[in-house]
């Protein structure tokens, strides 16, 4: 129930958390992961508790597959040498935007069902493989899902996707959409 810090940890192989449940601040920022950060099935419940991954160096797979982001969470900054796998991810704060921005992805991030109650800020980042939003949806009117100097190696995929809010692509670099 209480505060978790791994700030500026470096971790030689591998990070696990899959299918824990936290319910205060979490703080992985500047943190280093060799290989694999595993969050999938994690729930980090608190609204008011801030999530920290910021600026995080995971050395090949990133899973967040199905896990739930009850208050502010922040990606900002960091770095994945393979995959970000986000399938079925939920931020379901109304109030905090999921930020993203200037991530770096080495292959594939894939948000595919993801839900975001609120905005989700991708701008700047550079996904080298490709950027799969298929069916995410957003649940908040006027929430931008900003992807302002996005920058994706391959295809940008969208389709089924509802966003209720604008999606903003100035400036994005896409190969195919």
């Amino acid at each position: 129930k209480g505060p978790v810090n791994f700030s500026y940890a470096n971790i030689g192989a591998v990070a696990s958390a899959e299918g824990a449940v936290f319910h205060g601040s979490v703080d992985f920022g500047n943190a280093s992961v060799a290989q694999n950060m595993d969050f999938g099935d994690t729930s980090f419940l608190s609204t008011t508790a801030q999530v920290t991954l910021c600026g995080m160096r995971v050395g090949r797979n990133f899973a967040l597959q199905r896990a739930v982001f009850a208050g502010s969470v922040c990606f900002r900054e960091t770095i994945v040498g393979r995959s970000l796998n986000a399938q079925k991810v939920r931020f379901t704060n109304v109030k905090e935007a999921a930020d993203f921005n200037h991530i770096e992805v080495g292959e594939d991030a894939r948000f595919r069902e993801a839900l975001f109650a609120s905005s989700a800020i991708f701008s700047h980042a550079v996904i080298k493989g490709g950027f799969d939003l298929e069916e995410a949806r957003s649940t908040k009117p006027l929430s931008p899902i900003t992807l302002q100097n996005l920058t994706v190696g391959r295809k940008l995929s969208l389709q089924g996707a509802e966003f209720l809010g604008e999606i903003q692509l100035s400036d994005a670099q896409l190969s195919a959409l």
